[in-house]
């Protein structure tokens, strides 16, 4: 009697010990795009917030992520995991919904390499490319003035983040830069003015006049900070 009560005593501690306590029972679904309020919420380029997020940062906000701080009426939901394909297909679909096609397209990519050949992951990856081919020929190509004047927010609010990589990057084409990412050499290759002379690694910085490199970080920031 003794040796069957003993497997199953230990049996037993181990299924206890397995149950997740309510500082791992996440309190809500994770946002996707929306910020970094909790670890695992995701960021606009589909990367788990982790440490980053508020929860996580000492002497920051304090949002309530973990059913320990939840209120005690608060019903205990342990939520499915999320597979990343899907994952990464929510993403992309919500930022096309908010035109970012940039960043649509990355995970459109991204899910197609855990299921290679979806036809939904492909689809999207094809309508994304023709939406950026498309923005890209409506962009404002006359990109002289950073060479004359400090941006605002005001210049930068509104556009979508391959909108600000060509502002951005245009600084250095005009002074005939190569990109390694495709669809800004493209973009650069159809304006008449852009007449490529040195490769990425190549390209000597102090080109660029003090206002312009002000201008590049500027742009950098808002992005980040976006």
């Amino acid at each position: 009697m003794q040796k069957i009560i003993a497997p199953l005593l230990i049996a037993s501690s181990l299924l206890i010990g397995s149950l997740p306590t309510l500082a791992q029972v996440p309190s809500r679904q994770p946002t996707s795009g929306q910020g970094c309020d909790c670890p695992y919420d995701v960021d606009a380029a589909g990367r788990q917030c982790g440490r980053r997020s508020a929860y996580s940062r000492p002497g920051g906000a304090s949002p309530i992520c973990y059913m320990e701080a939840a209120p005690q009426n608060t019903p205990v939901q342990i939520q499915p995991t999320e597979s990343a394909y899907d994952r990464y297909m929510r993403i992309g679909y919500d930022a096309s919904r908010n035109r970012d096609y940039q960043t649509a397209l990355i995970n459109f990519r991204r899910a197609l390499n855990e299921r290679v050949g979806d036809r939904a992951a492909t689809q999207a990856i094809a309508n994304m490319e023709g939406a950026i081919a498309n923005n890209s020929n409506s962009i404002n190509t006359d990109f002289t003035w950073l060479s004359r004047q400090q941006v605002t927010t005001a210049d930068l609010v509104g556009k979508s983040d391959f909108e600000l990589d060509v502002l951005r990057n245009s600084i250095f084409a005009r002074y005939g830069r190569r990109f390694d990412r495709a669809d800004l050499q493209a973009y650069f290759d159809r304006q008449s003015w852009y007449e490529p002379r040195y490769s990425p690694s190549q390209f000597p910085n102090n080109l660029l006049t003090a206002l312009e490199q002000r201008n590049v970080q500027l742009i950098l920031n808002y992005q980040r900070n976006q």
